[in-house]
């Protein structure tokens, strides 16, 4: 699940026409009635919390096999929406923590991770990687150590510290120990499969701010921002060692037009190095659905890898 861009500062009722990047807020006057926002949002507004719980509500209803059980859940980033003049630290925050907590009351999901977009700090798409645990770094990890009824929000980070250490540094982590599969029913268990994805799967979630050309803090950085892809190529090296399969989550497709394309050249160098680990790459930020195949950087055409 990625990009849903909750905006906390839709009002029902308000105008779906305006000469902003999004309307449906108090200064927005309608003139109709059938300019008028609803309860679950509009397209030409950014999602209201109640579309995202009804979205959740359907997900259930329609998901009758798990029994609103899942194994991980995975936000691809972004959850706040771009709504420069509303948002703020705490706005932010608050997004995260309500979105869990609806998440965590209506089902059973034991592993919730999630991986940054330009959207999750603020300012808004600005992520500065001069220094590490950034302030707005630091704002993240107080939204993901929130204590709910239940569990951490994040707990599949806050309950482990290596991960949540790389995390606070520069935004980006690896779980070696991702849940994949919970057998619901145990009459009928799943053949064995190598590798084993429940035993031998590592998911790098990579912060794709160091690469998305709005991020206008970029323009201080040179190199390898934040160190992510030389700490890419040491985990892919660990993966093929042990013997085990990659999966690479973010948000901003390395190989859109929102990505910095000599970042995105770099990066598919190490995925045509790793290809034989490197088995999903997971990717949001754009509001089509679509998938890339990955193509050498030098010789034959043969495909090494796809987006997703």
């Amino acid at each position: 699940m990625s990009d849903v861009d909750i905006d906390l500062s839709y009002e029902v009722n308000k105008s779906t026409k305006c000469y902003d990047y999004s309307c449906c807020h108090r200064t927005d006057i309608p003139t109709s009635d059938s300019d008028k926002a609803g309860k679950y949002g509009n397209n030409k507004c950014n999602m209201p919390l109640d579309g995202f719980k009804k979205m959740i509500d359907t997900i259930n209803k329609l998901n009758t096999t798990s029994y609103m059980s899942f194994a991980s859940m995975i936000f691809g980033g972004s959850a706040n929406a771009y709504v420069p003049e509303y948002t703020n630290t705490s706005t932010v925050e608050t997004v995260h923590k309500e979105l869990l907590k609806y998440v965590r009351s209506k089902n059973t999901v034991h592993g919730i991770y999630y991986t940054l977009g330009p959207h999750d700090l603020y300012p808004l798409n600005y992520e500065s990687f001069s220094a590490a645990n950034d302030a707005n770094l630091a704002a993240m990890d107080v939204a993901i150590n929130q204590v709910t009824e239940t569990k951490n929000l994040y707990s599949s980070i806050a309950d482990n510290n290596a991960a949540r250490t790389k995390f606070k540094e520069y935004g980006y982590y690896k779980v070696d120990a991702f849940i994949y599969n919970i057998l619901i029913d145990d009459s009928s268990p799943p053949k064995a499969v190598s590798p084993n994805y429940n035993t031998d799967l590592v998911v790098l979630f990579l912060n794709t701010n160091a690469c998305y050309n709005r991020n206008v803090a970029l323009t201080k950085e040179a190199a390898d921002v934040g160190n992510m892809l030389t700490y890419l190529d040491a985990e892919l090296t660990a993966v093929k060692a042990q013997n085990k399969a990659a999966w690479i989550v973010g948000n901003v497709n390395p190989g859109s037009k929102f990505c910095n394309a000599r970042w995105a050249r770099r990066y598919n160098v190490l995925v045509e190095k790793h290809q034989e680990v490197v088995r999903m790459q997971l990717f949001g930020h754009e509001a089509n659905e679509y998938f890339q195949l990955q193509f050498p950087t030098e010789g034959n055409r043969k495909p090494i890898g796809v987006t997703i």
